[in-house]
């Protein structure tokens, strides 16, 4: 039996007696999921240079998307802009129910579009299906 060093002899706070403890503790399988703040991160890119657009908050905590590029020298507001991509979303998913919201809206969205175009104005929006 050489080699097997019985725990009683392993110093309490030893390398070793960490690593028991980690291998034998009870391991959490509650996974939380955290709604991501910015969920049209991956989509969203710049009308005139295809450039991604990326998150960014403000100093008083306004979440914005920006333009890497610097063909729109402001952000645009995340909530307006998240407002007016759930609708057309909703718009284009038949038998979708008028009162879903949040992440669903958000996951719906992602799934629907491959790409949405920012131009110079909020109102310069394009939206290319996935196919």
């Amino acid at each position: 039996m050489s080699g097997v060093v019985p725990t009683s002899a392993i110093p309490p706070g030893s390398r070793s007696a960490r690593l028991e403890r980690a291998e034998f503790a009870p391991r959490s399988v509650t996974a939380v999921l955290v709604p991501d703040p910015y969920p049209l991160g991956s989509v969203l890119f710049c009308a005139s240079c295809d450039q991604p657009f990326f998150a960014s908050t403000q100093a008083d905590g306004t979440r914005t998307y920006r333009s890497r590029c610097g063909c729109r020298l402001r952000p645009f507001d995340a909530d307006q802009l998240e407002r007016r991509v759930y609708a057309e979303a909703q718009r284009r998913a038949f038998g979708i129910n008028s009162a879903v919201t949040g992440d669903y809206l958000a996951t719906l969205a992602v799934r629907l579009f491959a790409w949405i175009s920012l131009g110079a104005t909020p109102d310069d929006i394009t939206f290319v299906p996935r196919i």
